[in-house]
């Protein structure tokens, strides 16, 4: 009796511990899904939309103090190379950096991986920059800028301050409006 709960204890483990996981988890580094939703479509032609009227990358997608490109800006460029071969256009890399020599070699980067992805560089172009929206030229948010960043209610002219405080200060995502 004791030996037949054995075996049958040692097969339930042996059943269960040997199926394989399943091929898609629910996150997006797994990839793609043959059962997509509905509603996928309407978004990625807003997210397509954006990535048209906001066609810049930041420091985040690289590996700190490299030229290298973080799996975030791998992702970024794939999508801006898919506007920059239909539309052509201009790439701006808005960094905090001051160290010149590091610039340079990802701005060459950038250049490179949009090349390497089939874009025509004489309609693409990437030049460092801060990003210019419908919403604020980019002159208003270089003057705001250069403002300084203690004035943290100070906004372009013929706009509304928008305050983005965190925390206890009552103005951050869950604040009460």
């Amino acid at each position: 009796m004791k030996r037949s709960c054995v075996l049958v204890l040692v097969s339930v483990i042996l059943t269960v511990g040997c199926q394989q996981p399943p091929d898609r988890l629910n996150s997006p580094p797994q990839g793609d899904t043959a059962h997509r939703s509905k509603m996928a479509e309407p978004y990625q032609t807003m997210v397509d939309n954006s990535i048209v009227a906001d066609m810049t990358i930041a420091d985040v997608h690289f590996i700190s103090d490299t030229a290298q490109l973080s799996g975030t800006g791998e992702y970024r460029l794939n999508q801006l190379a898919q506007v920059c071969k239909t539309y052509g256009g201009q790439v701006r890399y808005d960094s905090q950096l001051s160290d010149t020599k590091l610039l340079q070699e990802r701005v060459q980067r950038v250049e490179e991986y949009l090349a390497a992805a089939g874009c025509d560089m004489d309609k693409c172009s990437v030049r460092m920059g801060m990003a210019a929206t419908a919403v604020v030229p980019a002159e208003q948010a270089v003057k705001a800028q250069q403002a300084g960043l203690g004035d943290k209610d100070a906004a372009p002219q013929g706009s509304t301050p928008r305050r983005t405080q965190m925390g206890g200060g009552g103005y951050g995502a869950g604040a009460a409006r």
